[in-house]
């Protein structure tokens, strides 16, 4: 044996040596990467009842729109529910802000075809901007007419 072809053995077991290297860190790297990942928990959302409750003492206290914003929560959490929608048609009805009421309205009756609430909500709201609606046009147009002569 001389001096070369140990020389060449020895550049050999160091390349198998560098490669075996090489993948037993990559081996590493991987399944370190696996075991550092943990699961985050999130808090399981508030229950119905209890964003309910808390939405009902804002309306209650006078606080509209932090109850408006609860029960949004509400629909978002519990979204087959048809509660949190009936109390924001009513409480957009009685702030007369009629179209916000009709369409909060119309999420009951997706989730309840035949609740009289949603259906009240809708026609009087309805009712209600077609008047509006109406005495606009009346003034913009100076009709100074009764209805009688205006509809002829």
């Amino acid at each position: 044996m001389n001096a070369s072809s140990i020389f060449e053995g020895n550049q050999t077991m160091s390349r198998k040596f560098t490669i075996h290297f090489f993948a037993a860190v990559a081996c590493a790297l991987t399944l370190s990467a696996c075991t550092t990942t943990s699961a985050v928990k999130t808090p399981p959302p508030p229950s119905l009842d209890e964003l309910m409750g808390k939405a009902n003492l804002a309306a209650s206290s006078g606080n509209k729109e932090a109850a408006m914003g609860l029960w949004k929560q509400a629909a978002e959490a519990y979204p087959a529910d048809k509660t949190p929608w009936v109390n924001m048609a009513q409480t957009r009805y009685e702030a007369g802000q009629y179209g916000d009421a009709i369409v909060n309205a119309q999420e009951v009756l997706v989730r309840d075809p035949a609740n009289n609430q949603a259906n009240s909500v809708i026609a009087i709201s309805g009712l209600r901007l077609s008047t509006r609606a109406l005495a606009d046009l009346s003034r913009q147009n100076n009709l100074s007419a009764d209805v009688r002569t205006e509809s002829r």
